[in-house]
């Protein structure tokens, strides 16, 4: 554990969305539809890509994937300070399965509701992000971790919760709900923040205009652009090049890969991050200046130094 972080200063009551009712199925159908109705109407939004207008002063806050962290979700909102910084925009992704079960059930449709609570709170400021694990639940994909199967232990979450025929109907939103986040955000300044990019040997398969046409459902299942786009590893720097040209970008930023200090640079145009574990970080981009792999990397923050009291 860092020296850095005071567990004692968690306080789970002051998590977004508490006033959820998260036993009420009807009320997190309406949450999820809700959310998704936020989605479709973003700002910037051109196919499955939102373009982000550059604000003067105004900063974007990435962060890396979540894994149902409650912890470093608070310090993600704290440092983002969402309420006083009016023209700030942050980004999230990949929020589910975090790997703490009970009785071999997954809870994490709490923290994908709190996530939904946010996006339909601050609308265009905040941006869920398309991920594998989302899209894979949402498709009923197994991903199997420490023997267990994510895909169905959420599932069993979800009976549990909610009885067998309402957690159908919750089941059903959700998946709505997924099926309507964006796969990236470009920024004015060169900037591309994604979950991840195709792996370069499916650069074959993978079709470039996705973003712009937006997804239809072949998209979103194995083999289509969309699915693709959220599951590639071990990125080249001429992959990207070839992305960068197609997409006007020149540095992504993204989550999907293990980064056990926090973050990973990957080539000299990719930087990952992560923000599910004790090293988790974000970084801060100012809309206004540009940036390239190193100037982002200088401007890591470790959450571990966002103090919650």
């Amino acid at each position: 554990m860092s020296e850095d972080m005071d567990l004692r200063s968690y306080d789970p009551s002051k998590l977004p969305g508490n006033e959820i009712r998260f036993r009420d199925a009807e009320e997190m159908v309406a949450l999820f539809e809700k959310a998704a109705a936020t989605c479709r109407t973003q700002k910037g939004l051109k196919g499955s890509v939102i373009d982000v207008e550059a604000k003067p002063g105004a900063r974007l806050v990435m962060t890396g994937d979540l894994h149902d962290h409650a912890e470093n979700l608070q310090r993600i909102l704290k440092y983002a300070d969402l309420d006083r910084r009016e023209k700030d925009v942050l980004v999230l992704h990949e929020v589910v399965h975090g790997g703490k079960y009970m009785n071999g059930m997954d809870m994490s449709v709490r923290m994908l509701a709190r996530v939904a609570w946010l996006k339909i709170k601050y609308g265009d400021r905040v941006i869920v992000l398309q991920s594998n694990h989302e899209l894979a639940q949402r498709n009923g994909e197994g991903i199997l971790k420490n023997g267990l199967d994510q895909i169905e232990a959420f599932d069993l979450g979800l009976e549990y919760l909610y009885g067998e025929d309402d957690a159908k109907r919750v089941r059903e939103a959700v998946g709505g709900y997924i099926g309507g986040l964006p796969l990236g955000v470009r920024m004015a300044n060169g900037v591309m923040l994604c979950h991840s990019l195709p792996g370069p040997r499916k650069m074959k398969d993978f079709d470039m205009g996705v973003l712009e046409r937006g997804v239809s459902e072949v998209d979103l299942v194995p083999k289509g652009s969309g699915h693709l786009m959220v599951w590639g590893r071990k990125h080249k720097d001429d992959q990207m090049r070839e992305l960068g040209k197609a997409w006007g970008v020149s540095v992504f930023v993204m989550g999907h890969q293990q980064a056990e200090m926090g973050f990973e640079e990957e080539g000299e145009l990719g930087l990952i991050l992560a923000s599910n574990h004790e090293h988790g970080v974000l970084v801060p981009i100012e809309m206004g200046k540009v940036y390239d792999q190193e100037k982002l990397a200088r401007k890591i923050v470790r959450l571990a130094g966002v103090r919650l009291d």
